[in-house]
């Protein structure tokens, strides 16, 4: 994955943790940069009942993305947050 990609995606993971901690009143923070797990969700958030991906593409697969977290989430209950890209990246 190229920098650029990685930054995208850094992006929209700070960004939904700041809107989930605006809509939903939890602390939420990016889940890889924070344990540096790749079994880490993307958003860390002060639920255990919660596992958040974040995607932020041009071609978004709502099915695909769902299939991801859910596989993903285990026991918790699967949240996809999607971010538009806006520009050139």
């Amino acid at each position: 994955m190229g920098s650029k990609s990685r930054n995208k995606g850094a992006r929209g993971e700070v960004e939904l943790s700041k809107e989930l901690t605006r809509v939903l009143g939890v602390g939420a923070r990016r889940g890889r940069q924070f344990s540096g797990s790749p079994d880490s969700p993307d958003v860390l958030v002060d639920s255990p009942d919660l596992h958040v991906e974040c995607k932020r593409v041009e071609a978004f697969n709502a099915y695909k993305a769902l299939d991801q977290a859910t596989r993903d989430a285990g026991t918790k209950l699967p949240l996809v947050g999607v971010g538009a890209i806006v520009g050139s990246g």
